[in-house]
């Protein structure tokens, strides 16, 4: 399972350029979202993966079983506090980019193009983003979304 993405996942948090303390600093400690965690840094790992150039075939069941591991966390918690929704409709959003990379092929190999592999990175990005914030508001009791610039 997630044979394509058995690439370093520090190479892909390397490639998203996160910044040190954010997505670095609770890696590998205890989460107070595990399972997201966990599709996030796949997703981060599939993202890298598709911008090596991996195998197609094994590209799209990497997908297809992270398109799973998506639904059954979405279906854990029917009724999520809002920063938590947030996080799932990133997450949902990611998955579509990365469904959208799978078909991006040429000689049995991804190729996709730089703007979507821009996108999917900006989306995994997001997707840290929102689970740091989240994991730094169950520490304090709160748990808000980050906020954007306006």
């Amino acid at each position: 399972m997630f044979g394509a993405a058995r690439a370093s996942l520090r190479g892909a948090l390397a490639l998203l350029a996160l910044p040190t303390g954010s997505v670095l600093a609770t890696t590998g400690k205890r989460t107070s979202r595990p399972a997201e965690r966990a599709w996030v840094e796949r997703a981060a790992a599939l993202a890298l993966a598709a911008k090596r150039s991996v195998e197609v075939a094994e590209f799209r069941r990497d997908i297809d079983a992270h398109r799973v591991a998506l639904r059954r966390i979405v279906q854990a918690h029917p009724n999520p506090p809002e920063p938590v929704l947030k996080l799932h409709r990133v997450m949902v959003l990611t998955n579509a980019l990365l469904h959208a990379a799978a078909e991006c092929h040429v000689g049995g190999r991804i190729v996709c193009p730089a703007d979507l592999m821009q996108h999917i990175e900006d989306q995994v990005r997001n997707g840290f983003e929102h689970l740091h914030a989240l994991e730094a508001g169950s520490r304090r009791g709160g748990g808000e979304a980050p906020r954007r610039p306006a």
